[in-house]
């Protein structure tokens, strides 16, 4: 129930939660945003000594984002064999050539890391190489997703704040009236200006992202819009009903935005999902 006049004529507005676009968008998609990998080497000699024949990858995982069982790893080529221990993957040369690692979780991007093998020292070529599997345009794809995704998360923090004062002062009568405009003054509308501002110095690179942003900028210059009309109705000696429902419309359609953004988000999600990043 959005409104309630009580046998006095006093306005009383209940709100429904207002949810954080961050809270909906898709978590991060590389996994190298959720692990740091490192590897010793990546040229190794088959008829070298044992330090030339293996190489170790390290994984450092946030275990708020990656459970180590649920990480995997594969071989391409036969050029290397390779044996997990702990947080570790063993590496050791088997044939000569170029091939990779790949290390895998369903729900990122899977990480390939390169090889190039030979039998002794003086047999090595700078020239042997694996043609990268990613064009330039789904690696200047993955980097502006990646950046996108970290700088909407850090504007998110002030639609946060702006949400929970919200959140915690959806009722309005003529009794409360003077408390939740001030809460609206000082936190609900400063915020999420600070929130818009923050998204209008966003600038993403690739046409995906640009499309995704235009919804998420019109979500919150409509949100910001609503909350600013719904503090105006509350400034007066009465409450503006009308403009308080208003102000509350404007809120709602926000939203409708940021649901198209994040449907937009979860298909280029599984765009990226398919595809697999080189270290």
């Amino acid at each position: 129930m959005k409104k309630v006049v009580s046998f006095l004529l006093t306005a009383a507005i209940m709100l429904v939660v207002a949810v954080p676009f961050a809270a909906a968008k898709p978590s991060a998609m590389s996994l190298l945003q959720a692990c740091k990998i490192t590897v010793d080497k990546q040229v190794l000699f088959i008829k070298e000594d044992d330090e030339a024949r293996t190489a170790t990858i390290k994984l450092a995982c946030d275990p708020n984002k990656v459970d180590y069982s649920d990480i995997s790893y594969s071989l391409v080529g036969g050029q290397v064999d390779a044996d997990a221990e702990g947080r570790e993957i063993k590496v050791t040369a088997v044939k000569g050539g170029a091939g990779f690692v790949k290390i895998e979780h369903d729900e990122y991007i899977a990480v390939k890391i390169r090889f190039r093998v030979f039998s002794t020292f003086d047999k090595e070529t700078p020239e042997q190489r694996v043609k990268p599997e990613l064009s330039n345009k789904q690696k200047a794809l993955i980097a502006d997703y990646k950046s996108y995704m970290i700088q909407v998360s850090n504007a998110s923090e002030h639609e946060s704040r702006a949400l929970d004062a919200y959140n915690n002062n959806r009722y309005v009568d003529s009794s409360n009236k003077s408390a939740v405009y001030a809460v609206f003054n000082k936190q609900v509308v400063p915020n999420y200006s600070k929130f818009l501002y923050s998204l209008k110095l966003i600038k993403p690179k690739t046409a995906e992202l640009t499309a995704i942003h235009k919804n998420v900028l019109q979500h919150a210059q409509l949100r910001f819009d609503g909350f600013s009309m719904m503090k105006q109705s509350m400034a007066g000696a009465k409450l503006n009903s009308k403009m308080y429902d208003q102000g509350y419309a404007k809120v709602n359609q926000g939203t409708t935005y940021s649901d198209k953004a994040v449907d937009q988000l979860d298909k280029l999600s599984d765009k990226l999902l398919s595809l697999e990043e080189e270290l």
